[in-house]
């Protein structure tokens, strides 16, 4: 464990049994957001590792079937952990249309991975606040690709968050968050969707 806490910030190598043995060990100790943060790394780059293999010469696909192997193994024991709780906490299920709001930052993106990979029908809903200039319109664009890739459906709505500030009085927080879900539920009343989902980290209690 201190060989790997070492090695893996510094040298980005793939994030193996390592990595979940890592977690696993920081759950255990009660230190659950380093146990996430090390998880959803490891969601976070399965994606790029089955990209990454497919690109290969035939020749050298061989070769990193191993590394794969233990990626989507690792996967899908995140995968089986986020279904594991929706059930018991009865989130939703695969009856339901569920509208995700992805922020695209990565507490949403990997939802939005974790809601694909496990079937359920879905579409996202991303709000650009124009708060912080080209960065929330690479995360606006960023967003619309994946949901694309996805083949689901994508809204996006953009607020003049600082003119509804200066109207109502409201601080940027509150004046975002019911412009947001103001909208959520009109396209949900819309378009049929019969539940919200958010991504929040562990930390983020008020929310």
């Amino acid at each position: 464990l201190d060989f790997a806490e070492k090695m893996l910030p510094g040298y980005n190598i793939p994030y193996d049994y390592t990595s979940a043995s890592m977690a696993v060990y920081y759950y255990e100790l009660g230190e659950i957001a380093k146990g996430n943060a090390i998880m959803t790394k490891v969601a976070d780059n399965c994606a790029e590792y089955l990209a990454w293999g497919a690109s290969l010469p035939k020749e050298q696909r061989a070769s990193s079937q191993s590394t794969l192997g233990q990626q989507m193994a690792i996967f899908s024991y995140v995968l089986q952990n986020f279904e594991r709780y929706n059930e018991r906490h009865n989130l939703f299920s695969h009856n339901d249309r569920i509208l995700l709001t992805v922020s695209g930052g990565v507490d949403s993106m990997v939802l939005m991975s974790l809601t694909a990979a496990a079937g359920y029908q879905f579409g996202v809903a991303h709000c650009n606040f124009q708060l912080r200039g080209k960065e929330s319109d690479e995360d606006e664009a960023l967003v619309e690709r994946e949901a694309t890739r996805l083949g689901v459906e994508f809204f996006n709505r953009r607020f003049d968050t600082t003119a509804e500030m200066e109207r109502t009085g409201e601080s940027m927080e509150m004046a975002a968050r019911r412009l947001r879900y103001d909208w959520f539920d009109e396209l949900c009343a819309e378009h049929g969707y019969t539940t919200i989902a958010v991504a929040h980290h562990i930390d983020d209690s008020i929310e």
